[in-house]
């Protein structure tokens, strides 16, 4: 808690830009930490301590507070990914704050997108519908990071109807030589085209990474070859 009063938490994001004329779809947030001899602690490090301790909810609602700042300010110039956690969206306390809020801002609520982990979804699909027909009345959107290809289809995508999908580059390779993940790239296709779903490519850090993604189906790209991660 002392890391939020003293604004020791420092909010990155990084840039996704979309194929063809490389406009910017949305900036996905990171929360970083600043310890107490100043050096930058990165999220991967110090975020299961944050949920051991219950705290992600009261970080997640410090980084809505920040942008719903920055629209009511009009800074905010492209719209934002928040990554959401499980203790969030299960907290009847912190919806009925978000939704406060996000009424608030009316129209502008639709600058804001919340992502949650493919797993995440699949362990708590009635949890995540609720969180995301809730947002959705609101404007706000939901998206899910780290996709993967599940033994058990893709029959849950229709039922959560996210606006977009993370997947890691190498799912989307056409030239991969695994034809069982070719099939599935071919079906998630499918699908993602039925519901109007964005395929976001992450992990491009290469040119040549990048001109495979060109060839793929995805839509908009995400990696450091594509745009550097910046502070807030």
């Amino acid at each position: 808690e002392s890391a939020t009063r003293e604004k020791r938490l420092i909010i990155a994001f990084q840039d996704i830009v979309c194929k063809g004329r490389g406009l910017v779809l949305q900036s996905e947030l990171f929360v970083n930490l600043k310890d107490k001899n100043n050096k930058i602690v990165p999220a991967g490090f110090f975020m299961p301590v944050v949920d051991s301790i219950a705290m992600a909810a009261k970080i997640d609602k410090y980084v809505i507070l920040t942008i719903i700042g920055m629209i009511k300010n009009k800074t905010l110039s492209k719209p934002v990914a928040i990554n959401i956690s499980l203790d969030f969206i299960k907290s009847t306390e912190m919806l009925s704050w978000l939704e406060r809020e996000l009424k608030i801002i009316k129209n502008s609520a639709k600058m804001i997108f919340f992502e949650m982990s493919n797993q995440v979804v699949l362990q708590n699909i009635n949890e995540v519908f609720y969180f995301v027909e809730h947002i959705r009345k609101i404007g706000a959107s939901f998206g899910i990071d780290r996709f993967d290809f599940q033994s058990n289809g893709l029959e849950y995508l229709q039922k959560i109807k996210p606006s977009y999908i993370k997947i890691d580059k190498s799912y989307l390779d056409n030239h991969d030589a695994n034809d069982n993940i070719a099939a599935a790239s071919r079906s998630l296709n499918i699908v993602t085209n039925s519901l109007d779903i964005i395929i976001i490519a992450t992990n491009v850090e290469s040119k040549t990474d990048k001109e495979m993604i060109l060839q793929s189906v995805a839509n908009c790209m995400q990696g450091g070859f594509i745009a550097k991660v910046n502070v807030l």
